[in-house]
């Protein structure tokens, strides 16, 4: 099966780089799903939830605003920030708090600290 490389690259750094099937992020007008071979595009995100399917599961960030572009088998992200976060309903919860990216990356912190 086909792959697409995905980069997630914030203002911290960079999120996410890896191989995926699938690529959903939250563009300004709807989610857009991307699959290896998507047609070239560049498209203005909104802050969502960004979701990667790969050969391990599914991963879940909370991304700020940006733009995606995709070439090829290729697909960037350039967003504000990428916070991961631990599955779809941690996702879907962060979104309904009023400043989601700050919520979730104050979890994330917290998980960081408590692995070490």
């Amino acid at each position: 099966m086909s792959t697409l490389k995905v980069s997630i690259f914030s203002l911290d750094g960079p999120a996410y780089e890896g191989e995926a099937r699938n690529l959903n992020v939250p563009a300004s007008d709807g989610s857009v799903g991307i699959l290896p071979g998507h047609a070239p595009m560049i498209a203005i995100l909104k802050t969502g939830i960004t979701r990667i399917l790969d050969d391990k599961g599914e991963h879940f960030f909370i991304t700020g605003n940006g733009y995606v572009e995709t070439v090829g088998h290729e697909a960037i992200l350039m967003v504000r920030h990428g916070v991961p976060v631990t599955g779809r309903d941690a996702a879907e919860a962060f979104m309904k708090e009023d400043d989601p990216l700050k919520v979730a990356a104050k979890a994330h912190r917290q998980r960081q600290l408590e692995a070490v």
